[in-house]
């Protein structure tokens, strides 16, 4: 949504807004393309797995990551989980996307987005 603020400003006002960023699960906008899948978010920022095992996700190469809807997480700040018990690493696709080479990653397409049950 947007926010508008009317009024004077002068030098040295600031505004501060909150937006409260919860960790969630949530369903495909159509569940009937691939059934069984979901996505993580963190407020609106969607959460994606390293699909090559690079530094972040040792182990995964390029296997689709099961992670079943009941999965703990625990926070690691700026956005990231860690599934509980040493899983998988989420973090916002943006960081993802910055985190590794980007000529490989628009060869391979090496980040997960959606993850079966």
């Amino acid at each position: 949504g947007f926010v508008t603020v009317r009024r004077a400003m002068r030098q040295g006002d600031t505004i501060e807004i909150d937006f409260p960023s919860s960790f969630r699960c949530a369903p495909l906008l159509y569940p009937e393309r691939l059934p069984g899948h979901h996505r993580y978010f963190h407020g609106p920022l969607l959460l994606g797995a390293d699909a090559h095992g690079g530094q972040i996700n040792q182990g995964f190469n390029g296997e689709e990551r099961r992670l079943p809807l009941g999965t703990e997480f625990e926070a690691l700040g700026s956005g990231g989980y860690r599934a509980v018990g040493g899983g998988a690493l989420l973090l916002p696709l943006c960081d993802l996307m910055n985190l590794n080479d980007q000529a490989r990653r628009a060869k391979a397409g090496a980040v997960q987005v959606l993850f079966k049950d």
